[in-house]
């Protein structure tokens, strides 16, 4: 994805446009178009925009997936609120960095505004040295604080997400999170 940004490719551009027809139906994605051409023609962020909508979240989620073969984690079994019971129960055990990061995957992190407004719908991304940045943390917290831990999760969650950081530093990927 990042390599798109500001890249001018003429190509990328007409299968991305192309890709978001296929999401909203012919002649009905020109926002979303007009986001990915911007972001490809110019780059990211968008100087001046303070809010993405969700036009911006469509244009973001394929710009993320042109050309990629995401890694199945099985993450989607999980509701949303499962990261903001962890950023509750356990964030202040976190530090800056780690809770910083985890917030991400609670709020969002756009990429082209200031902020992602939507109430039913955001992304967030983390570098593959973000990944494994939160992973590390994650791992103290288990480590340092397990009677902590298992009090809150006893369903798991936070093994789960450990094991899906694993998976991904593992390939050397970034994490993308399309959340709905």
């Amino acid at each position: 994805m990042w390599s798109l940004f500001g890249s001018r490719d003429q190509a990328a551009l007409e299968r991305v446009c192309a890709e978001l027809e296929d999401v909203f139906g012919e002649g009905e994605a020109p926002i979303a178009t007009r986001i990915a051409t911007r972001a490809i023609l110019q780059g990211v962020p968008f100087e001046g925009l303070e809010a993405e909508t969700e036009e911006h979240i469509f244009a973001a989620d394929t710009l993320a997936r042109h050309n990629q073969s995401p890694l199945d984690t099985d993450a989607d079994i999980w509701r949303i609120e499962a990261f903001i019971d962890l950023i509750d129960s356990l964030g202040a055990y976190l530090d800056p960095q780690a809770h910083e990061l985890l917030s991400y995957l609670c709020d969002g992190r756009p990429l082209f505004g200031q902020v992602i407004h939507s109430y039913s719908m955001y992304y967030a991304y983390l570098s593959l040295e973000e990944v494994k940045a939160l992973r590390a943390a994650l791992v103290r917290l288990q480590e340092a604080q397990p009677e902590r831990v298992e009090h809150y999760f006893p369903d798991g969650f936070l093994n789960e997400l450990v094991r899906w950081l694993t998976e991904i530093a593992a390939q050397d990927l970034d994490l993308w999170l399309f959340a709905s």
